[in-house]
């Protein structure tokens, strides 16, 4: 009879955005996880991502009052992405979209703070289901020095490729700010606290959407996290 080393209710292999949020589903209902990752970072690749997560008629949209429906994301994948088989078939759109905003609101009820991206259009507004006003949900950057020990152990934020932090709309000033006054006007507005954080703490790190899950999952203890796979805990 094999022996094992420890016994959990969910093994989760991963520590990317998907894994995160099932270990905290799994602590949510009484259950214990176990996330084991074989990076040395935690993050998966959402920790590499732009940190964007898309998704028709939200819970924040329809806190907001921004007009959208299920049936219009439905319509804007059957238009965009079209009949492409079981890799988005119907049952999994139907999936997506609704067990997407119960995420939402789950990992809003955990702490995560999320914030809409105003603006930020779906990339073909004028196809049928489209949604200009933005269907974009991110993260609320915060200082990874709330983390502590951890903060070095969750895969680093784009933005030290930017040396500050922004939302999604922020850095449309940022990269374009020398060729429009209002994207100059933004930038400018950005500059002056940006700038002090950075002075203040040469060494700060700022986290944002990509990492919130990780540092919520950091905070509830789930076990395993603290090691890559195939390492001694």
């Amino acid at each position: 009879m094999t022996e094992w080393d420890k016994s959990v209710d969910l093994l989760i292999v991963g520590s990317g955005g998907g894994g995160m949020v099932a270990a905290l589903a799994t602590l949510d209902a009484g259950l214990e996880p176990l996330v084991i990752e074989k990076q040395a970072l935690v993050g998966g690749s959402t920790g590499l991502s732009g940190g964007m997560v898309w998704l028709p008629n939200n819970p924040l949209m329809r806190r907001d009052g921004i007009a959208d429906s299920h049936e219009d994301g439905l319509a804007y994948l059957a238009d965009v992405v079209g009949d492409i088989g079981a890799p988005s078939s119907p049952a999994r759109r139907e999936m997506f979209l609704t067990a997407g905003s119960e995420m939402i609101t789950f990992l809003l009820r955990k702490g995560v703070r999320l914030i809409r991206c105003p603006g930020w259009s779906d990339y073909y507004p004028n196809h049928k289901g489209g949604n200009a006003a933005g269907r974009g949900v991110e993260g609320i950057p915060f200082d990874a020095a709330e983390l502590g020990a951890w903060s070095d152990k969750v895969q680093p934020s784009m933005a030290r490729n930017f040396g500050f932090v922004v939302l999604t709309n922020e850095l449309r000033s940022v990269q374009y700010f020398n060729r429009a006054p209002r994207a100059f006007a933004g930038f400018d507005a950005l500059t002056p606290t940006e700038s002090f954080g950075v002075a203040r703490d040469g060494s700060r790190v700022v986290l944002s959407v990509r990492n919130s899950v990780s540092s919520i999952a950091v905070a509830e203890n789930v076990p395993g996290i603290d090691a890559p796979a195939g390492r001694s805990q």
